[in-house]
């Protein structure tokens, strides 16, 4: 094992290349019973329904059974055709009908990891399942899995259908079949394209879907109660759809608004339980910005306490903006609604008795019906400040993405032309109803996002000397669901990872900051004019691939799962399934080590540069007669008193050049004699370096036997930990809500016992421990004394009875209920332990 190469930890997904799940040919599948797609065949469903008559005949498709064929060009569209979500991934494969097939990841690394990374032995038990639905005959531009997994939407160019996938343990077996699933047509064909779609994050069922057509109309289905129509229907542009009688085209608009008008994207805001999860960015091709905000469906989850704390900064708000000049009827009626949205939630809560059994646990609620009646108006174009550069192309807008950055609102945008441009939304999500008042002029001035920067990521075809304009690449984004900071580009050439901590870190610690308005703004104009940079790196590229046609990437996920690590999985166009682990973003601050003044080497020259005497430098200046002074004179005739007393004073100015020449020659002999000293030391120094070096030699000889020997000792623990951790997540069932639910209540518990009922069980205890010392019988000192009895009556015999029983009761339900919380304390201290253990 000495000479062998050490697969690396990422070697289980780099061979998923080699996974029978893109494999089109029927002899993979087992169960046949169904009829086999010809993936042959074109796919005529992609084709618009008002293309010109020249398209109309196109057949041309792809063909799957030529890995590399040149059926497979670069998509002009943007695609999402793999979706990720507790070790099942999910891949489409755009055949005629498409194929929708489930590979279990954990099992496929399992395998590897029990025959030695034997990839040969692997691919013998390998296998997926294909889900069959007689809905699905379109080509696939996105997949999408709701919060729970159960549930998948495929997503065409007209039609979506949702389709429910089985549990991960479903597909444990080592057989390659079919499986039928219930499916859904969300409601009838649109004419309107279909851009995105996306799962709404706060819906209580997970089942409500938000569908976003080119015209700017977002609906909501709830797929389980209707798929057939929408709950509710918004409108980026406007509150009404857009007239089309006017507009021939395609999207119902006129040429020369098309661009302006045609929405491309939409992302949901930042996830921190206020109007940032209510909130919807969308974006048309000309790189407008809208948002809508608040977007919920008809049973959401809702934080009581944000509620509250949105009232209360409601409040606040409104009271500084009456002291506005631009305070108006309109400003007014805005937040007289939003009062009333939030007070009819707390109300309903109220009124339902829906109590959150935990601080901060969310609740499900259904809106009521003035809620739910009064729709949200979007908000938009956000102004660009500063305005973008106009020499550079920035083509069309292909998607958003708004990051997680807490508290600040990070929204990121593509081009075409491979430009990113980052902004941030300085204001924040704002709640806009749409109601009958007119707008004072000022008082409902345009949002404005800021940008940071412009991250050109693009590829420019160079042929020769000469470089060409840089080639379309319709790119797509995905957030990292571990780091905040951190996001992906997708496109055409591969995948670009994007870090925007070095900026928004000086930010945050701004928010965080406990200062006034005025100086938080100063500090802010500050950190925003250092122009600090993103870290851009190119994670994966399609140009490596030795190919006349560069497959391109159409599809993007990040995997945490504990059992699978911190990676990556994308799909190409080709098809080939590629992963790899990804780095962990750690910051680590810079230290320098303390060194005393005893481990420097200390030399024995002056700290300063040496530097030659300015008296040894410059020459004697000359002798300057003085006016009238005869220069052919001899000096020892001379006669003249201002001759003779130049002369006495140039001796002067010798005499003292002379000493200061004497001292320099000291200076110089001192140094001279310091650098012997110094060289004597510093060859002192060199042999003990001399010395160090050999015998570092002799390690660095033994270093590469050490360091192959660590690597095999870490490879064996990792394949055994995967091993180990494989069994317990097959053999132990997953947590259910009312086991999580249970696990929070005992932590809430043990919180309470240990601070806010610990006094109160000392109390207890002391009343109890006082109790049983009144129950000792007193004795008496004086043993002999005799006591006289007291003649008691029947009634008072009884009443002490009564009394003594009642107390005994209290006495008993005292210790039952210190029992019961010394068990629970004790189970609750079982749970931690065990989950501790079987935590990675």
């Amino acid at each position: 094992m000495a000479n062998t190469v050490l697969p690396s930890p990422g070697y289980w997904l780099q061979t998923l290349s080699n996974h029978p799940v893109l494999d089109t040919s029927s002899s993979t599948l087992l169960d046949d019973s169904q009829t086999t797609p010809d993936v042959t065949l074109p796919d005529i469903s992609s084709i618009a329904l008002e293309a010109p008559s020249n398209h109309t005949l196109d057949v041309s498709g792809p063909d799957f059974m030529d890995d590399m064929g040149d059926s497979f060009a670069t998509p002009d569209s943007r695609q999402s055709l793999i979706a990720v979500r507790d070790g099942l991934a999910v891949t489409c494969l755009n055949s005629s009908p498409p194929r929708i097939r489930l590979l279990n990841l954990r099992k496929w690394k399992g395998s590897l990891d029990e025959t030695g990374d034997d990839v040969d032995k692997a691919l013998e038990t390998a296998d997926f399942k294909e889900l069959v639905s007689p809905t699905l005959s379109f080509r696939v531009r996105q997949i999408q899995m709701n919060g729970t997994g159960r549930l998948l939407a495929v997503v065409g160019e007209y039609e979506i259908v949702v389709l429910s996938l089985p549990r991960i343990a479903w597909t444990d077996g080592n057989t390659r079949e079919r499986i039928r699933t219930n499916s859904w047509r969300i409601g009838p064909m649109t004419p309107q394209p279909i851009v995105k779609i996306h799962w709404h994050p706060l819906s209580e069922s997970h089942t409500h879907l938000m569908v976003l057509s080119d015209d700017g109309a977002l609906r909501i289905y709830d797929v389980t109660a209707n798929a057939n129509e929408p709950e509710q229907t918004l409108h980026f542009l406007g509150s009404e759809p857009i007239d089309t009688w006017k507009a021939p085209n395609r999207s119902g608009m006129f040429g020369a608004d098309l661009w302006e008008r045609e929405f491309v994207s939409f992302c949901v805001g930042r996830d921190d339980g206020n109007w940032g999860s209510m909130t919807m960015y969308g974006v048309t091709r000309s790189g407008d910005v809208y948002s809508l905000c608040p977007v919920v469906p008809q049973r959401s989850i809702f934080i009581p306490q944000k509620l509250q704390d949105l009232k209360a900064a409601s409040a606040l708000e409104q009271e500084e903006h009456e002291e506005h000049e631009c305070y108006g009827p309109y400003t007014e009626r805005q937040y007289y609604w939003r009062e009333q949205w939030l007070d009819e939630l707390l109300n309903e809560i109220n009124q339902r008795s829906i109590k959150e059994t935990l601080p901060g646990e969310p609740v499900g609620l259904t809106l009521p019906r003035m809620t739910a009646k009064v729709k949200c108006r979007a908000r938009g174009p956000y102004l660009i400040q500063p305005s973008p550069d106009a020499t550079i192309d920035y083509q069309d807008a292909t998607d958003i993405l708004c990051l997680a950055t807490n508290p600040i609102n990070v929204l990121i945008i593509s081009f075409e032309s491979g430009m990113l441009r980052t902004c941030i939304d300085l204001e924040g999500p704002v709640p806009l109803w749409n109601i009958n008042a007119e707008a004072l002029p000022g008082e409902a001035p345009l949002p404005v996002l800021r940008i940071h920067e412009d991250i050109d990521i693009s590829w420019r075809e160079s042929s020769g000397s000469q470089q060409t304009a840089p080639v379309r690449i319709p790119s797509s984004l995905a957030a990292d669901p571990r780091h905040d900071a951190i996001f992906y580009c997708y496109h055409s050439f591969g995948v670009h990872r994007v870090s925007v901590e070095p900026w928004v870190s000086p930010l945050r610690g701004l928010s965080e900051a406990q200062a006034d308005e005025a100086q938080l703004a100063t500090e802010l104009k500050s950190a925003m004019e250092q122009h600090i940079e993103s870290d851009v790196s190119l994670l994966f590229s399609t140009r490596t691939f030795i190919s006349t046609d560069v497959p391109s990437v159409v599809g993007f996920a990040v995997i945490t799962e504990a059992s699978l690590g911190y990676c990556y999985l994308l799909l190409t166009s080709h098809p080939h399934l590629y992963g790899d682990i990804l780095p962990m973003h750690v910051n680590i601050p810079w230290k320098i080590s303390e060194v005393t003044a005893n481990e420097m080497y200390t030399p024995s020259m002056e700290p300063p540069i040496f530097d030659i005497p300015e008296v040894v430098r410059k020459a004697p200046p000359p002798l300057r007669l003085p006016t009238g002074a005869s220069a052919k004179q001899v000096l020892a005739k001379c006669t003249h008193p201002p001759t003779l007393w130049a002369f006495f004073e140039h001796l002067k100015a010798r005499r003292c050049d002379i000493l200061d020449l004497h001292e320099a020659i000291i200076a110089l002999r001192t140094r001279l004699e310091r650098q012997q000293s110094e060289l004597k030391q510093q060859a002192g120094a060199l042999m003990l370096l001399d010395e160090k070096i050999k015998q570092n030699k002799e390690r660095l000889k033994q270093l590469p036997k050490k360091m192959h020997t660590l690597r095999v000792k870490e490879y064996v623990q990792r394949k055994s930990l995967g091993i180990i951790l494989q069994i317990l997540i097959e053999n132990s069932q997953p947590l259910t809500d009312a086991e999580k639910q249970w696990i929070k209540e005992l932590h809430h518990i043990r919180n309470a016992l240990q601070k806010r009922l610990k006094p109160w069980a000392e109390n207890v205890q002391e009343q109890v421990h006082s109790l049983l010392q009144d129950r000792n019988p007193v004795e008496d000192p004086d043993k002999d004394a005799e006591l006289d009895q007291l003649a008691l009556g029947q009634t008072q015999m009884r009443r002490i009875e009564t009394a003594l029983r009642q107390e005994y009761k209290l006495l008993a339900g005292t210790a039952q209920k210190l029992t019961k919380l010394q068990n629970i304390v004790q189970k609750m201290e079982d749970t931690i332990r065990l989950k501790s253990m079987q935590s990675p």
